[in-house]
């Protein structure tokens, strides 16, 4: 009796390996069964299927259903074309392990310097370029909007799931595995950022060169921000980080404000302190840096800088060449200090008073006395003028 494809269908289902996710038949929508009344061809026979990824052959072990359930977005694709690239869909249907799908996406992935040494140095620059653009067309909420029809919130959960996490891992890999695994990612990225790596790679000489140029280039300095986000924009976020950033206040420093203030209350001044209203600030493009000064007085255009004994290496206890906080030299800090005052004055008209702790401690009324005298005279100075 001639069997009816249907039948030839049910008869390959039951003689498919079973899923390793869900134990039922393997089958994917290409398979085709093609029979007569003496044969029956299976065609693309997914229980056949194996591919080589690495340095071993896998067999697949995952059914077509269990896969669209880790990775929804297959639907909308071409099912025949699933496994032609070492794609993470390979990797889960495939149950292939890192090393050998690291190895295999190294071998044929596609970068810069893979493409010019395939077609040459314009080409492969011209491949790259369009290879990036597309990159970032389709990984764009307004691609997957279109194209699949996701929300917002869809697009915001796609790219959390895609995103190394911890809990990325042990939802993929439950608890045990997916806490190894992120261990092993800890440590690598640990590693892969650290000066014995990239010596590793480059060289002493050029390795060390290129880890002080990454670490520079990833600081939160000024020049990183106008960088990354053009003038306007970087001295604006820049800014705002350098407000919101903890700063530590001795209190014999604002004690002593305090009775400075008060001092000189009389003369209906703005100023701007700690304990009062928050530090003034101002970018310093001379130096590189967002400054905040301890006390300032604005009509006067005045800074007051209470510098601590230790912080900034008094020259009545520390020689040049002390080693302080930090490995840093007392000649090193004198000088940091120096190119701050000196920028304030040369960028902003704003003129340094220094206020040493020791003289704080020695005789507090006189140090408040002699500045609240120099204010005077600077109010004088600017009636006048």
């Amino acid at each position: 009796m001639k069997l009816t494809k249907e039948q030839y269908v049910l008869d390959f289902r039951d003689h498919s390996d079973s899923c390793k996710k869900c134990s039922n038949p393997i089958w994917y929508p290409h398979t085709l069964i093609i029979a007569d009344a003496n044969s029956v061809k299976y065609v693309n026979s997914t229980f056949l299927t194996s591919k080589k990824v690495g340095n071993a052959e896998y067999q697949l072990n995952v059914c077509y259903e269990c896969l669209a359930k880790e990775f929804p977005e297959i639907t909308n694709k071409n099912s025949s074309k699933l496994f032609n690239t070492c794609s993470k869909y390979v990797k889960y249907a495939f149950c292939v392990n890192d090393e050998d799908f690291l190895l295999q996406k190294k071998k044929h992935a596609i970068s810069l310097s893979a493409l010019v040494k395939k077609y040459g140095e314009d080409e492969g620059m011209s491949r790259w370029k369009n290879y990036c653009e597309l990159q970032r067309v389709t990984n764009s909420f307004e691609y997957k909007n279109k194209k699949l029809g996701w929300s917002g919130d869809d697009f915001s959960k796609f790219n959390k799931s895609r995103a190394v996490t911890k809990d990325n891992l042990v939802l993929k890999y439950g608890e045990e595995e997916g806490l190894t695994r992120w261990s092993k990612y800890v440590d690598r990225q640990k590693y892969t950022k650290s000066l014995e790596y990239f010596i590793s790679k480059y060289g002493k000489e050029h390795g060390s060169e290129l880890y002080a140029k990454v670490n520079k280039s990833k600081a939160l300095t000024l020049d990183n921000y106008i960088n990354k986000h053009g003038e306007a924009l970087g001295l604006q976020l820049f800014e705002e980080r350098v407000l919101n950033k903890d700063q530590f206040f001795s209190k014999i420093s604002q004690s002593f404000f305090d009775e400075l203030n008060l001092a000189i209350s009389k003369y209906g001044l703005s100023t701007y302190y700690h304990n009062k209203n928050g530090e003034f600030g101002k970018i310093l493009k001379l130096i590189n840096r967002y400054c905040k000064v301890d006390f300032f007085v604005k009509e006067i255009n005045l800074a007051i800088e209470y510098y601590g004994d230790y912080w900034h290496a008094n020259p009545q206890f520390y020689k040049e060449h002390d080693i302080l906080y930090s490995n840093k030299k007392a000649k090193d800090i004198w000088q940091s200090d120096l190119d701050r005052t000196s920028a304030l004055l040369e960028e902003h008209k704003i003129e340094t008073l220094i206020v040493w702790q020791r003289d704080d401690i020695q005789d507090r009324p006189t140090k408040i006395k002699e500045i609240t005298n120099e204010i005077e005279r600077k109010i004088r100075k600017n009636s006048k003028d």
